[in-house]
């Protein structure tokens, strides 16, 4: 009852003054299990660091599965497409972000990223209110250890402004070039 007590206090093990045989290969347990707690600790607090270094970048991170099932959506990505990460978890991307024009060019990027090629352009986005913005969007394959493709990552970026921009310039432009036609 003693020795069942102290394991489930945290004991690794027990041994009996009259079995301290067993001493040896308790030990070499004890330190191949704290080895594994360290390494997992490890490996945990990295997994943590990743995540927060995602949740903070200004950009839409966004993962999915094979089949498109939204698997990750960062803060970036809430903000940008107004989807929270519970609404757009497991849902299919194709259905949540590109604009309805742009549904069969996403099915194709899809099935291309399926074969393991990368893509990155413009397409026109859509928001949780249905308001349509361009976006520039970099996916690429994700791959496990085993080289196997376990889904898909993407990387987008509201462009509004910088289309703003360059309409602006190029109206400018228009301005300028008729105001030396004028002159001349």
């Amino acid at each position: 009852e003693f020795a069942a007590s102290i394991i489930k206090l945290g004991a690794d093990d027990y041994i009996l003054k009259d079995r301290l045989t067993r001493l040896p290969s308790a030990i070499e347990a004890a330190l191949k299990k704290k080895k594994s707690d360290d390494l997992l600790r490890q490996q945990q607090d990295q997994n943590r660091f990743k995540a927060s270094l995602l949740a903070t970048v200004g950009q839409a991170i966004i993962s999915t599965d094979l089949d498109g099932s939204v698997t990750y959506w960062n803060d970036a990505a809430e903000k940008i497409y107004g989807w929270t990460a519970s609404e757009a978890i497991g849902k299919n991307i194709v259905n949540l972000t590109p604009a309805a024009i742009e549904k069969d060019s996403a099915n194709d990027i899809m099935t291309d990223l399926k074969r393991g090629n990368s893509w990155s352009g413009e397409i026109l986005a859509k928001r949780k209110d249905g308001s349509i913005f361009p976006a520039f969007v970099t996916d690429s394959p994700v791959y496990n250890q085993q080289d196997e493709m376990t889904g898909i990552i993407g990387v987008s970026t509201d462009i509004s402004e910088r289309k703003n921009t360059e309409q602006e310039l190029k109206e400018m432009e228009q301005k300028i070039l008729s105001q030396k036609i004028q002159e001349q």
